[in-house]
């Protein structure tokens, strides 16, 4: 179901979902488990040095520490996208349009809601970076951004779109 709307009544708002997808997240999670797994092993039973491209020299300590460091990166990587899964499960988020007014997520962690007035909407602008598409609402308060990898589907992200361009010009 994509956005939902009942058009005789006007002060119902437009719905949509906004949540990370399931699926990509147990594969991230498995990934970097396992990524996490290896380096931190690799960093406790190291018994010899390192060479990068022979530039790059580490002793056995100094190779010891550098897997310690990227295994705690995966680790910390991991624990994001376990927070992500966690907020995917455990909230309900989602967009309102209102004839007036925006509420938004305040982040993708948050549970927190924030409204914006479409008055208060300095600008609106669409980025792309590596064919992943936000909406970026630079308002009063700050900077909001609506990804459409969050949305159920691109159809949704153009719909949304839509309304805020339509209510942000009147």
């Amino acid at each position: 179901m994509q956005a939902t709307t009942n058009p005789q009544q006007k002060n119902r708002p437009i719905r949509y979902k906004y949540k990370p997808k399931f699926l990509p997240l147990i594969f991230a999670i498995l990934v970097f488990a396992l990524l996490s797994y290896l380096t931190i092993n690799d960093a406790i039973h190291n018994d010899r040095g390192l060479i990068i491209n022979h530039i790059f020299r580490f002793s056995r300590r100094g190779a010891t520490v550098l897997y310690s460091i990227i295994g705690l990166f995966f680790s910390l990587t991991l624990f994001i996208f376990i927070a992500l899964f966690y907020t995917n499960i455990a909230t309900k988020k989602e967009i309102f349009v209102f004839d007036s007014q925006i509420n938004l997520p305040k982040s993708v962690f948050s549970r927190d809601m924030i409204a914006v007035k479409y008055k208060h909407i300095l600008s609106l602008k669409l980025r792309t970076i590596k064919n992943q598409r936000s909406i970026l609402i630079e308002h009063r308060s700050g900077t909001t951004v609506i990804s459409e990898g969050m949305l159920e589907n691109k159809a949704a992200f153009e719909s949304l779109m839509q309304h805020l361009a339509f209510y942000n010009s009147i």
